[in-house]
């Protein structure tokens, strides 16, 4: 393990910039002037990264497109030392001249580094909370990437950390910080109530069916994964697919998505059906070239659908059919709100940002006049898809007549609904305005209720996915839960 001398780089987009590469809207442009504010209220904070796989990397894009914000790099930390020496090398050419401290130790990073002010945790599941808790001991404020853990005990365990060191600890939900998730939330579904009365909502993250990772590492190497715990070189790289080290499917992709209902709708779920189970990947060849590969089993359910029940005030009564498929990508990951007077579809892509009218809602003015020249919604560029994929059928391969009727609705089925569509747009890095968050409260010097997914909010998540896993490897079933099993005591 090698060090090079600490340099100090420093992060500092300017708003001119921020707007440039895509963030628009009344949203998008407060973020803005709020991080600005915070930077000047407080010198650059000291950060580190511990973790560099595929969400370590994201993290670093992330943080390099934090407006406003100042960071000077201390340190990045991995267990293997070729790719802590990368994230260094990619931190360094990007903010300064020099190298940067690499480690293959926290504690030792955590011990010549007292400096550090907040550290970002891009670590598999099973490793959240013994690193969370080394650093609150340190005295660090932490940003850990969800799932909060593979496990209640663990998830409950940082919860604990971070009430008794005081200190903050953001989880990494980030859709809770997109600008146009908050619009949605703040301004279309709690202020206006343009969807009405919200009876049902819809949500899926479907993914194909994916070979695993594989790559060759020296005997040093394969010493040091072996070493940390785990049982062999593909089960560290394929980390997310085994009960020890992560939460499955449904954990890695459905979280995001349950804790924005969480969110959107401000309670918990009072229960939830359940269907699901470890059906395809069973001892199964995923190398459709070689016949002779490996057959493949994973331990996680890696197909689930379940249907919460939410009890939301004000409102009545909401039942969320959600489901996460990995042998199948179509339409890929979305939101959609639906009520008596209205359909509001989310994503994290563009493409998911419509607001559509339903004709029972005879009010027109309210939505030409309230919604629409006020600037709360846009006209849609196209016209309506009244089918579940809801897109332009140029991405089709085939031909289909059906398709070509587009806007016409099988006579069964209600009148087309009229389109519209969000006037807020977001092309930073996903997880930008989460990070920024994080960054802002700690320059602030902030309380835990400023970050937008303070842990106890995470916890409530956990609760609701892990539970659901659980219950879907048992083959199905239903939980009806109590107000205690959101609450660590």
């Amino acid at each position: 393990m090698s060090r090079t001398t600490p340099v100090k780089p420093v992060v500092d987009l300017t708003r001119r910039s921020f707007l440039r590469n895509g963030a628009t809207g009344a949203v998008a442009l407060s973020l803005v002037q709020r991080n600005a504010s915070a930077a000047e209220a407080s010198d650059a904070i000291n950060i580190a990264l511990v973790g560099f796989g595929a969400q370590g990397q994201t993290l670093i894009w992330a943080i390099q497109k934090a407006v406003g914000v100042k960071v000077r790099w201390i340190a990045v930390c991995d267990v293997l030392g070729k790719k802590a020496q990368s994230a260094a090398a990619q931190v360094s050419a990007k903010n300064a001249s020099g190298g940067l401290n690499a480690y293959t130790d926290i504690d030792l990073m955590l011990k010549e580094h007292p400096e550090i002010d907040a550290v970002f945790l891009a670590v598999p599941d099973w490793m959240h909370a013994p690193y969370v808790q080394k650093c609150h001991a340190a005295g660090k404020q932490v940003y850990c990437e969800k799932m909060m853990s593979n496990t209640l005990e663990a998830a409950q365990s940082m919860v604990r950390s971070q009430r008794d060191s005081g200190l903050l600890l953001q989880i990494g939900h980030q859709r809770r910080s997109n600008p146009r998730y908050q619009f949605a939330r703040n301004e279309l579904m709690r202020k206006l109530k343009v969807c009405g009365r919200i009876t049902h909502a819809y949500g899926q993250w479907n993914r194909g069916v994916t070979v695993p990772i594989n790559a060759k590492y020296s005997e040093e190497e394969v010493k040091i994964i072996v070493g940390q715990g785990y049982k062999d070189v593909f089960e560290y790289l394929n980390w997310r697919y085994y009960r020890k080290y992560g939460g499955g499917p449904y954990s890695d992709l459905g979280a995001h998505q349950i804790d924005i209902f969480n969110w959107m709708f401000g309670v918990t779920p009072r229960s939830v059906v359940v269907s699901g189970g470890k059906d395809y990947y069973q001892n199964i060849n995923l190398d459709k070239s070689n016949p002779d590969a490996p057959r493949i089993t994973y331990e996680h359910p890696d197909n689930v659908i379940a249907v919460y029940e939410y009890d939301v005030p004000d409102n009545g009564l909401v039942r969320v059919v959600y489901q996460v498929v990995t042998t199948n990508s179509s339409m890929t990951a979305y939101e959609k709100y639906m009520g008596d007077g209205g359909t509001m579809v989310l994503g994290e892509v563009d493409s998911f940002n419509q607001v559509y009218r339903e004709k029972w809602d005879s009010d027109l003015a309210k939505w030409e006049e309230g919604f629409f020249k006020k600037g709360y919604l846009k006209k849609s560029s196209g016209n309506i898809k009244h089918k579940f994929w809801e897109k332009d059928r140029s991405s089709w391969l085939k031909a289909d007549p059906w398709l070509d009727r587009e806007g016409v609705v099988d006579v069964r089925a209600s009148a087309p609904l009229d389109p519209y569509e969000m006037p807020v747009s977001f092309n930073l890095p996903y997880h930008t305005p989460h990070v920024a968050n994080f960054l802002e409260t700690v320059h602030k010097k902030g309380k835990q209720t400023d970050l937008n997914c303070p842990v106890e909010d995470a916890y409530k998540c956990a609760v609701a996915v892990i539970k659901v896993n659980e219950l879907a490897l048992n083959g199905g079933g239903k939980i009806t839960f109590k107000a205690e099993d959101f609450i660590v005591p």
